[in-house]
């Protein structure tokens, strides 16, 4: 299965003048595309060419002296290949009316130097020695600031943010050998505070992140808007803002990958609220503690992380009350708000808002699990296979987990039974995979 991690590395001097030169031509490729896109919709009244005759075009003029373009031959191939592709993948976000994503815009120079580009695409292109050194075309063997986990890396993007070079790893992830559950069904419910509470009562604290560094990150943006744009002063200024978003952000994802984990390996079953994430930020009063324990983002890695656990993840449908139901007589309280404790005025029970919750979310799971085979523990994911001998087979060692899968295998979605009235049944996940590592993984 796929897999991604994101490393902090060590550029040389050489190393991140080469980095922010690609992270400008991939800004620049990227910009002539959108710009070609704008001119040919105005010009044709809505016909535009494709992504991929774009980037055609691109490919057989850019060593031409009056194209302008010639400083991308400068760099590696890969840069211009990556700028393509995320025109090609915003284009499509575009098109797509699920996402109602806007057309693609012109990306910004910032002072920053923020920024990523594409540093190599194919197993054969990315050499890992498997400690802290990583090799890439053009930049040479970049140092790490940890190690990579186990499996095979197939793909590096580099990018820059808040004043940190990073690389962004993905790789073919080894199947995990399923543990022994401790218990077989159980539900969470995520909040602000606490950040989440499972159906056995466990109340799992919000770091809040942001509001720990908020004095610190207040005064030192009061001390970048009063110096000048450019000025040694405002340089760091800039410098200590980033430490400080670079620290809540850190705090907040460490939370999340802890959460994440202990609840995946601790139940076969686990029931989750679908829920409106954006619709949620809009609230009044409340928009700045939801962003801060970004419940969305720890929904995600519960999903992914299920599936390298061999856990069934059944998500509630988005309009089911779990709040509101009494876990023990089922009576349904239209009238609450946002009350963190309520008493049930049918059976006289004092509720704790989010542990009835996850009561009301357990009975979900319980049924889910009715229709769903015996689950026993075993390898969990497919079998990876390349033509060169290396091979990832079912039973091998757990890679870490810190960073989000790309790619991953269909994760069963169970519609919630008091809705639809039943559940779907489990999707599985071993199949075998043959990759050919002779496709060109790039573009």
């Amino acid at each position: 299965m796929k897999a991604g991690v994101k490393v902090p590395v060590s550029l040389t001097v050489k190393q991140e003048r080469y980095a922010t030169r690609s992270v400008g031509i991939a800004r620049a490729v990227f910009n002539l595309m959108v710009a070609t896109h704008r001119s040919a919709r105005a010009q044709f009244h809505g016909l535009w060419p494709s992504p991929m005759e774009l980037e055609k075009t691109f490919n057989e003029m850019k060593h031409e002296p009056e194209f302008g373009m010639e400083y991308a031959t400068e760099v590696s191939k890969f840069v211009a290949q990556g700028a393509c592709r995320d025109f090609r993948r915003a284009h499509e976000n575009w098109r797509n009316p699920e996402l109602r994503a806007a057309v693609p815009s012109f990306r910004k120079k910032n002072l920053q130097g923020t920024g990523s580009f594409l540093a190599a695409s194919g197993v054969d292109r990315v050499k890992y020695d498997g400690h802290r050194r990583i090799g890439l075309p053009y930049l040479g063997s970049v140092k790490l600031n940890r190690e990579l986990p186990e499996g095979i890396a197939y793909e590096v993007r580099i990018r820059k943010e808040n004043g940190v070079w990073w690389a962004s790893v993905n790789y073919w992830k080894p199947p995990v050998d399923a543990e022994e559950k401790t218990h077989l069904c159980g539900a969470v419910d995520v909040g602000i505070t606490p950040l989440a509470v499972d159906s056995q009562l466990v109340h799992y604290e919000n770091p809040k992140a942001l509001y720990q560094m908020l004095r610190k990150l207040r005064r030192w943006q009061r001390a970048l808007e009063r110096r000048t744009v450019g000025s040694r002063g405002w340089h760091e200024a800039q410098r200590r803002v980033a430490a400080i978003h670079r620290r809540s952000i850190g705090l907040r994802e460490n939370a999340h990958h802890e959460v994440s984990r202990l609840l995946v390996r601790k139940y076969a079953v686990l029931a989750i609220e679908s829920l409106n994430v954006a619709g949620m930020d809009q609230l009044p009063h409340q928009a700045k503690a939801i962003r801060d324990a970004a419940i969305g983002g720890l929904l995600q890695k519960i999903r992914y992380k299920a599936d390298w656990y061999g856990t069934v993840v059944v998500e509630a449908d988005r309009f089911y009350p779990s709040s509101k139901l009494c876990s023990d007589c089922g009576a349904h309280n239209a009238a609450l708000g946002r009350e963190p404790y309520w008493t049930c005025s049918d059976c006289g029970v004092r509720h704790d808002r989010n542990e009835n919750a996850a009561l009301n979310l357990l009975t979900l799971a319980i049924n889910a699990a009715r229709d769903l085979p015996k689950l026993a523990p075993g390898p969990v994911g497919p079998d990876v296979t390349l033509p060169d001998g290396k091979a990832l087979a079912n039973g091998s060692n757990a890679c870490g987990e810190t960073g989000p899968g790309e790619g991953r295998t269909a994760l069963s979605t169970l519609a919630s039974p008091a809705v639809d009235g039943g559940a779907a049944p489990c999707g599985g996940s071993r199949a075998e995979v043959v990759i050919n590592t002779q496709l060109q993984l790039a573009i």
